[in-house]
Formats: C-alpha cells, sequence, structure tokens
C-alpha cells in the first residue's frame, strides 16, 4: 500500500462468496470503498433483452418470462437469449415458444448444451482451456491440443465463449462459463488433462520455469503428482524470495513441505530438501523460533539420506552454523562453520562456497567484538571472490557490506563509506535498487553518514532504506524497526522533536523501544 504516493486506486472486482459474504480486500494504508451491484431490474432486464434481439419492445408474455425464469442475472439473460436462438424456442420479435419442461432447465444445462452443439474440436479446446483457469496461453493450448489452436479460438469466440486479450492470451467471456464446463471434467479424465497442462506449461516456458513454476505446480497436484508439485512449488517459492514477495515464498514453500511428504515420506531426500528451504526463509526474516526446529530436522534427513560423515552435509552444516551465529551460541556456532569450510576447502579450495564459510566465520567474530580477526577473515573471502569470480557477483556485494561495517565499528568512517558506497552498487545491480537485500546496505551507509555528522544526507538515506523495506517485511519486522530507531535517533540529534517524536511512537505501537543492528 502506497496510497500516500501520488494516489493509487486499485480497482478490484469479485463476486459473493458461498454464504453470500464478499472477500476481505483491504490492502495496507488504503482507505476500502464498495460498490454492491444487484440484479437487474425489470425494466433493465427488458433493455437487455431488447438489445440483444435488436427490437425495439417485447410481447407481454416475453416480459412475464424474463420476471419468473431469469431473476435478473444479466449473464443468464445472455446465455439464455443465445440457446434460445440456437434451438428455435425465440425469434427475431422477441416471441418464446418454448418446450414444456422449459422449467427445470437452468443457465448452466442452456450454457452446456450450446456447448455441446459445436464441433468436437472446438469442445475439446473448450475442456482443456477450462483447466487452465479463466484466462489461459493460446500457445499452451495449442501444446495442450498438439495442434493449432487458432480455428477453435475463433469458433469459440464467435459463440461468445472467450474473447481475444491480444499478445497470445484469451480469457473466458465469464467465470460461469469456465467453471461449469471444468465441473463436468471428472476422475482420471481431469487428472489426464492436468498433466497435460503441466508437461505443456514446462515446454511453452521451458526458458523460464521459475516465473512460471507457481502456476505449473497446482497441475501436478491436481494431476495426483505431488513429487513434480513439491519440485515446482519449491522453485517458486525461491523465485518469489528473490523477488521479495516473502508471504508467496512461504506459501509455496509450506505446499512444497506437504506435498514432498506425501510423495516420499518424512525421511525422504526431497522432503528434507523442501524442509531446508523453509529453514532458510524462516531464518532470513528472523523468525528464529520456526526455523531452528526446521534446521534440526533437515539435518537428521540429511545425515540418513547422506551418512554422518558425506561431505553432502556441508551447506546443512553452514546454515545451522549460521543460526547458531545469529542466535548467540557463538562455540557451537564456530565448530559447525569450519567443519563445513574444512569439507569446502577438500573440494575446491577457491570456490565462492569456501568464501561464503570464511564470511560467516568472520562475521561470528565481529559479533564478538573481534574486528581485527574478522576483519582479516573478511578480506580473505574477498580475495577469493574478486579473483575466482565475476567482480558483480551478488556475494561480492555483501563482503563489501560486511567490511564496511567492520571499518565501521573501528571508526574508519572514510573507508565504511567507500567500502558501503561499492556494495550498494554491487547489489543494485544484482538485486535491483529497491531490493531489500540492497536496502540493507543503504542503511549502514546511513549510519555512517549519521556518524560524520552529515545529516541531510544520512536522512535523504534512512528515509530512502526505509521506503524499500516496509512493504516487504512490513511495519513491524525487525529490519524495517532498526531504520525507523535510527531515525528517531537522527531527529533528537538535529533538534526536530516533532519528528522524532513520529518514529518514537512508531517503536512504541510495535512494542519496541529500539532495537540493534545486525
Amino acid at each position: 500500500g502506497g496510497a500516500e504516493k501520488g494516489g493509487i486506486c486499485i480497482l478490484a472486482t469479485s463476486r459473493q462468496l458461498e454464504g453470500g459474504s464478499v472477500p476481505a480486500l483491504e490492502p495496507q494504508n488504503f482507505s476500502l470503498h464498495r460498490l454492491d451491484l444487484g440484479p437487474l431490474n425489470s425494466h433493465e432486464a427488458a433493455d437487455l433483452h431488447k438489445a440483444l434481439l435488436g427490437v425495439d419492445a417485447l410481447p407481454p408474455a416475453t416480459l412475464k418470462i424474463l420476471k419468473t425464469k431469469l431473476e435478473g442475472n444479466l449473464f443468464s439473460i445472455e446465455q439464455g437469449v443465445a440457446f434460445c436462438l440456437e434451438k428455435g424456442f425465440l425469434n427475431a420479435r422477441g416471441e418464446y415458444n418454448l418446450p414444456e419442461d422449459w422449467e427445470e432447465f437452468g443457465v448452466q444445462d442452456a450454457l452446456l448444451q450450446r456447448i455441446g452443439s459445436l464441433s468436437a474440436k472446438t469442445r475439446q479446446s473448450i475442456y482443456s482451456a477450462s483447466v487452465l483457469g479463466m484466462r489461459f496461453n493460446i500457445n499452451v493450448l495449442s501444446q495442450m491440443l498438439n495442434t493449432n489452436a487458432s480455428r477453435a479460438l475463433a469458433h469459440g469466440s464467435q459463440n461468445r465463449i472467450w474473447n481475444d486479450l491480444g499478445e497470445f492470451f484469451y480469457i473466458f467471456s465469464h467465470v460461469l462459463i469456465q467453471e461449469a464446463v471444468y465441473a463436468r471434467i471428472l476422475g482420471d479424465e481431469l487428472r489426464k488433462l492436468h498433466l497435460s497442462a503441466a508437461q505443456a506449461l514446462e515446454k511453452v516456458h521451458a526458458l523460464e520455469l521459475r516465473e512460471h513454476a507457481e502456476e505449473i505446480a497446482p497441475h501436478y497436484e491436481k494431476a495426483s503428482l505431488p513429487g513434480p508439485a513439491a519440485y515446482h512449488y519449491d522453485q517458486a517459492a525461491d523465485h518469489h524470495w528473490d523477488k521479495a514477495f516473502f508471504d508467496r515464498a512461504e506459501a509455496n514453500m509450506l505446499k512444497a513441505v506437504e506435498l514432498s511428504a506425501q510423495a516420499g515420506g518424512n525421511d525422504s531426500r526431497q522432503y528434507g530438501e523442501c524442509v531446508f528451504h523453509l529453514a532458510l526463509l524462516y531464518h532470513f526474516l528472523l523468525r528464529h523460533q520456526e526455523a531452528e526446529p526446521l534446521y534440526n530436522e533437515a539435518m537428521r534427513i540429511a545425515r540418513l539420506v547422506h551418512g554422518p560423515r558425506s561431505a553432502e552435509l556441508s551447506p546443512y552444516l553452514n546454515n545451522l552454523g549460521r543460526f547458531y551465529k545469529d542466535t548467540g551460541r557463538f562455540a557451537q556456532s564456530e565448530k559447525l562453520l569450519k567443519r563445513s569450510l574444512a569439507i569446502e576447502r577438500k573440494k575446491h579450495p577457491t570456490s565462492s562456497n569456501v568464501a561464503d564459510r570464511i564470511n560467516n566465520l568472520a562475521h561470528l567474530y565481529s559479533l564478538q567484538k573481534q574486528f581485527d580477526k574478522a576483519e582479516t577473515w573478511f578480506l580473505e573471502a574477498l580475495r577469493i571472490m574478486e579473483e575466482n569470480c565475476d567482480p558483480q557477483h551478488f556475494f561480492t556485494g555483501a563482503l563489501y557490506s560486511n567490511l564496511g561495517n567492520i571499518y565501521f565499528e573501528l571508526g574508519q568512517l572514510p573507508r565504511a563509506q567507500k567500502f558501503l558506497n561499492r556494495a550498494v552498487e554491487i547489489k543494485s545491480r544484482a538485486w535491483g535498487a529497491d531490493h531489500p537485500v540492497t536496502a540493507q546496505s543503504i542503511y549502514y551507509l546511513g549510519r555512517v553518514y549519521h556518524a560524520r555528522k552529515r545529516f541531510k544526507q544520512a536522512e535523504s538515506i534512512y528515509l530512502k532504506a526505509l521506503e524499500i523495506v516496509r512493504g516487504p517485511y512490513g511495519q513491524n519486522h525487525p529490519r524495517t524497526l532498526q531504520v525507523v530507531t535510527r531515525l528517531k535517533e537522527l531527529y533528537q540529534d538535529t533538534g526536530a522533536p516533532d519528528k522524532a517524536s513520529f518514529y518514537a511512537n512508531w517503536l512504541d505501537q510495535a512494542g519496541a523501544g529500539g532495537t540493534g543492528d545486525r
């Protein structure tokens, strides 16, 4: 929600849920205005009927039918008129000649009879498209049909089944059409169509699978193939994490964990990897109580799958060591991190994995206030990265940021500023200038300007960091609150009590009188 910046308006349409309730659509920082559209009254229904037939007036008997049968539902009127015209139950003057059992007919019956009268290829296209959803890609549909779908698409458009959106997409002309058709597909046939949809999506989007993984995964799930579904949910989670959509990343990871357990059981390699990835996300989001049991479960499964002394344990040792580091268990952390480092050095002494483990140990020493030792280890990790990897590698940016913080702690502020500027430059290229990973280094740079009493620059940098992090993390996340804390202190230092009070109140409402840097 950023309604305060330029007056953004979001228009969202929805139907009532079962029981007559409406979806909750209340984005943060937006005001909600609801417009409930009721059914057409008898006059409006008659006007629509006349417009569909191209007549100026309707017979009294027709008006009675409109009032008693179609109940003012726009879609029912459109489908009912089309069906009756096709069946000869309605003439161009608006006169009905209905069969005796017409009272038993509903709009869905009329719709399905209309579809049933189309050619076999068009019907197959409609059923296949209904599996893809309300909006579908024509290349994916063609792949499912194993033929060019253009003729069937044109035929469907002529019969008002769907509309052409351009740019390779069509959309059903009404959600009830898609739902009615989908509901008619049963059992094995439905599973086969979902499998066909999943495989078609994989072929069409072969070069960008991670971006479409969230679309592919449910098809494998509905095809009763939990293993491939879990894989794609996990890939989707990774994609959303990279884009800083953390809620969506978590939702997909939870699905991956659930389905990988179904596929191979709670001791399987896939389940262990999905649990591990969820632990990493919770760790990143500082949700440590949720992360720890997942890390322990992932380690249990990894030892079971690979063996207790296997080199394949390295990432599990490393990240559990990072977790112990970040939760103050320094002796346990150092033991695990050094074991992982030894494994990686045996594999490849100058790999980015070696640099990563050295970086983690350096950060451990910095948390213990051993800043000179930390600097030495950080510089060694940076040397490995710059000599053996792309100088714009995202992890090189992390090392510049960590070294900038060391020089900040050592009081070497010009040097800290230089390293943090370089970190922001690399991270902006790797992640994007508005990514929260970049924002962390921007925030650290603001601390340097603050310490150097360059208050205007510090204010601008802090505000930029806050703007970036508050959306992905939320207003009360520790990474948001650390920026809020610094802004409060900055305004206290510069004699701006109203602004300082604003951020102090923010912290009070979040239940945090202040939060330290990590």
